[in-house]
């Protein structure tokens, strides 16, 4: 039996709003679950489980992923369309190597015209027997009132719906605590229940039993769970007109659909409570017998990823950038991954016409165009010269000694123009600046992959020679060069850690 790593939302700890597919995935595999926060993503070890694992199943937290493509781990994806449906091309892009699950056509018809293979599933709960199906003497409203920052809250619904419905409860469990106050003053004494979150799932099943109308709490859903429980029951939908709520609703056949941005106006739906219920817990019905149906055909879609060669990165750092930069904010992440689009072109498939895929054409020949190339037969980043081109960040400005000073302890530079055949060798010097216990250490990254760690002297400059397969060697070239400390010479505001000699390629014959 394969073992499934299963990578979630921490929120989804609490809510179990994924456990129907970790259930699912226990009829075949042995799982073993990780709960990541988002903003938190940076500081989790995710590679250490990674080995004695067959697969990894990505819940959400899609933006992890291509770390886990990029070690050549088998991948299935699973976005929710709430949380991904805004991410750029490049975040799918650079998810070919993986199989994705989608609950949203939308997300579906995306990945899958962005050359990435993906299976449509469309989840449904059991529905309960037809005896026990919502009835429709009284209209009865349940509103869970989950974000009230997005629009849906209680002033809202309530100018629906609160003057044709006979009972109304707020469910005021949101899924952020923003302080929201409820305006309530509307509402008749006696038609208005308030509860907060549940001690269990049993204890909310049993609340909503007792109504007939449920009011989808989100803009937007990744599947909608609990949409899909009140359609089990009978009970009438009423949802904005966003996915997934408008992949399962068809307006005013099986629930009612509402644009959250337009001024709310009153809904009658007392005449018609009876035929929109009924037609709700008949398409519970007929989907709840095709996702069964579908469950096998789900089981052996994961089974059968497959193992890819690692690309040649630095896997742990590049996870921990992924998490941090999503943590910053989408435009963040987005830039990194452009930042690092020729590194990653095996994820896409490897030519300039990918990397165009990635970024877009305008962006691919931006970066084609505007990094610098190195001329033939010296192959030299000329750092020590005044207007060097391939300086990129953390160098001092110029200094006509010969050399260059790392300002911080992180510098970087670009350059084009050289793809060996076999290899390269690289040669440069380098020095310290004056720091207690002579405790300099450099390391040197080439296109994310570590070429170099060493501890550097402040007496005298050392002579580097470092091989480079040119397998490493890309369209555009991305060295990173790290220092363990900096110091301010006596005089000079700035904080500098070593400087540098050019740097000097020189290629490898067979």
């Amino acid at each position: 039996m394969k073992k499934v790593l299963f990578i979630d939302h921490k929120f989804h700890e609490h809510t179990k709003s994924s456990r129907f597919f970790v259930e699912l995935l226990k009829r075949r595999f042995h799982v073993s679950e990780i709960f990541v926060d988002p903003h938190l993503a940076h500081q989790v070890e995710l590679f250490s489980q990674l080995d004695s694992h067959d697969i990894v199943v990505v819940w959400q937290m899609d933006f992890l992923a291509s770390a886990f493509c990029a070690y050549g781990k088998p991948t299935v994806v699973i976005p929710m369309y709430d949380g991904s449906n805004s991410m750029p091309d490049i975040h799918w892009a650079l998810l070919k190597r993986a199989k994705f699950i989608n609950f949203s056509l939308a997300l579906h018809e995306r990945t899958r015209l962005l050359g990435c293979e993906s299976y449509l599933a469309k989840y449904f709960v059991e529905p309960c027997p037809a005896d026990q199906r919502a009835k429709f003497e009284t209209i009865d409203v349940f509103f869970w009132q989950r974000r009230p920052d997005h629009g849906i809250n209680l002033r809202y619904v309530e100018k629906m719906l609160g003057s044709c419905c006979d009972r109304f409860h707020l469910h005021n469990a949101p899924d952020i605590d923003l302080g929201y106050q409820s305006d309530l003053t509307n509402l008749e004494t006696g038609k208005l229940t308030v509860s907060k979150w549940l001690p269990s799932k049993q204890a909310y099943s049993d609340l909503l039993s007792n109504y007939n109308v449920f009011v989808c709490p989100r803009v937007a859903e990744g599947i909608g769970v609990a949409m899909l429980e009140a359609m089990s029951r009978g009970m009438i939908v009423i949802a904005h007109d966003q996915p997934t709520h408008s992949e399962y609703i068809s307006n005013w056949v099986n629930g009612i659909l509402f644009n959250v941005h337009a001024e709310p106006s009153e809904i009658n739906f007392r005449e018609e409570a009876s035929r929109i219920g009924y037609s709700a817990w008949k398409t519970a019905e007929h989907g709840y017998r095709q996702w069964t149906l579908q469950s096998d055909e789900i089981l052996d879609f994961i089974e059968t990823a497959e193992p890819h060669d690692a690309v040649e990165i630095d896997h742990h750092w590049y996870a921990k950038q992924l998490g941090m930069n999503f943590g910053f904010g989408q435009i963040y992440y987005e830039q990194f991954l452009e930042k690092m689009a020729h590194n990653l072109l095996p994820l896409a498939g490897g030519t300039f016409d990918d990397l165009a895929l990635l970024v877009g054409d305008y962006k691919a020949e931006f970066i084609q165009s505007h990094v610098p190339s190195v001329q033939s037969p010296d192959y030299t980043l000329n750092i020590s010269q005044e207007d060097c081109a391939f300086l990129d960040k953390g160098w001092s400005s110029f200094e006509p000694f010969g050399y260059r000073w790392v300002e911080g302890t992180y510098a970087t530079l670009r350059f084009s123009g050289l793809v060996p055949e076999h290899a390269a060798y690289l040669t440069f010097s380098s020095k310290s600046i004056t720091i207690p216990e002579e405790n300099q250490f450099i390391s040197i990254d080439f296109n994310g992959k570590r070429i170099l760690s060493a501890r550097i002297s402040s007496h005298e400059f050392q002579d580097f020679k470092i091989r480079i397969p040119g397998k490493l060697f890309a369209t555009a070239n991305f060295v990173e060069i790290r220092l363990l400390q900096s110091a301010h010479p006596d005089g000079d505001s700035r904080s500098l850690s070593a400087c540098f000699s050019d740097f000097k390629f020189e290629v490898e014959t067979p």
